[in-house]
């Protein structure tokens, strides 16, 4: 939940509030409020074990801008979710984005699948069981080699244990995958070198 720590700097538009949904509660979701607090970002946090589209629509009515909902610990849930998929699939026309944590590529579950191939950024966490997953989605996106290289030199090196794969339609080919980058300098990683 890094970049919740500055959201001027990594959203666009800057939401105007965060909903926090988790599974587990954790003592960082007090800091992380008072952190966005201090951004004039307002936060809500509330443990629920699904989420759905008419969630989605008291949300949007609670505010007049953008907004941001994250799931935080939601592998199993959102993964056999018809009404996440869906959203993932609709979430843009609420003014909302959303940020699900999952410990996984592939879920095995048609919800899941949906869900993953709305994706447009994934942040892959340093993992022994993720370089035959990468390996897949590389093959995908006709970038195995490079993927799975660039994963195995970022979790190496240990400065920074994740990789941000960047599938935005309007990203150049030659920034899709990136390391570090929530310092300076960034590390890019591109194909073919």
């Amino acid at each position: 939940m890094k970049s919740l720590d500055d959201v001027a700097r990594y959203y666009n538009p800057i939401p105007e509030k965060v909903f926090l949904f988790f599974q587990v509660f954790q003592p960082g979701y007090v800091d992380l409020k008072e952190k966005l607090r201090k951004q004039g970002v307002d936060m809500d946090f509330t443990q629920a074990a699904s989420f759905g589209e008419e969630d989605m629509k008291v949300l949007a009515a609670r505010t007049s801008g953008q907004y941001l909902v994250v799931m935080d610990d939601s592998t199993m849930s959102s993964t056999k979710s018809d009404s996440i998929a869906y959203l993932s699939t609709v979430s843009r026309h609420y003014r909302a984005s959303l940020v699900i944590f999952w410990h996984l590529l592939f879920s095995g579950r048609a919800p899941g699948r949906i869900i993953s191939l709305n994706t447009s950024y994934f942040f892959l966490l340093a993992s022994p069981r993720m370089i035959s997953q990468l390996a897949s989605l590389g093959t995908q996106l006709q970038m195995r080699k490079t993927l799975v290289s660039a994963y195995s030199q970022a979790v190496a090196e240990g400065e920074y244990a994740y990789i941000l794969l960047d599938l935005c339609p309007e990203t150049p080919q030659s920034l899709r995958i990136r390391g570090n980058i929530f310092s300076h300098p960034q590390v890019v990683y591109i194909p073919g070198q």
